[in-house]
């Protein structure tokens, strides 16, 4: 779990997350964080934040989650070039993560159908986002 001070390196992106007060630390009534990038480095993906608030301690925490679960995608290699994490990776991450990012187009239904038969070979396959010791999945 997320902890104020707590630096996160995506060496994939060069994006640097740090946490400055986190949902924990706040009751849930705030998540601040600042977002560096390295020269050259760029957010992966064209995407949007489609409820982008923290209204509830469940919702700081996925976001939180979120960083985490990218950042270990790309440390253990489960990342393309680009940092986008692989296709049965990001058919998890998606679903996932489906109100915290998504894709711009096309409609998110449409991407949710396209990335099923992923997920489903994904689990099929054992395939997790993260340790379960980290933390329990909201989903």
């Amino acid at each position: 779990m997320a902890h104020a001070g707590q630096i996160l390196e995506n060496p994939i992106s060069g994006e640097k997350i740090i946490f400055r007060q986190t949902a924990a630390e706040t009751d849930g009534e705030l998540l601040a964080f600042e977002l560096v990038l390295a020269p050259g480095g760029a957010v992966p993906g064209a995407h949007v934040h489609p409820e982008h608030r923290a209204a509830d301690d469940l919702e700081a925490l996925l976001l939180e989650r979120l960083f985490e679960t990218v950042v270990s995608l790309a440390e253990e290699g489960r990342c393309l070039r680009s940092g986008m994490p692989k296709p049965l990776d990001l058919a998890l991450f998606v679903r996932e993560f489906r109100r915290e990012v998504r894709a711009p187009f096309p409609p998110p239904l449409a991407v949710r159908a396209a990335l099923a038969p992923l997920a489903w070979v994904a689990e099929r396959r054992g395939r997790d986002l993260q340790p379960a010791e980290l933390t329990p999945s909201f989903a």
